[in-house]
């Protein structure tokens, strides 16, 4: 496995847990704690690769030039 792909599987992880918790049907209070604790704690790790991907679109893009 790449590391682009464990990048995009930590953004995935992300997005599951964000819709698991937006979706509110978590109904154990300690499944509910660990899923917000597990997403908050991913959160700057995911800011994070989603400002890597943007700067190595813009640096491709400015290679085509």
């Amino acid at each position: 496995m790449s590391f682009s792909d464990k990048l995009s599987r930590v953004t995935e992880r992300y997005e599951e847990i964000g819709a698991l918790l937006s979706a509110s049907n978590v109904g154990d209070v300690k499944v509910f704690a660990k899923l917000s604790k597990e997403h908050s704690d991913l959160t700057d790790v995911v800011e994070a690769i989603r400002e890597l991907k943007l700067t190595q679109k813009e640096l491709a893009d400015l290679e085509e030039l």
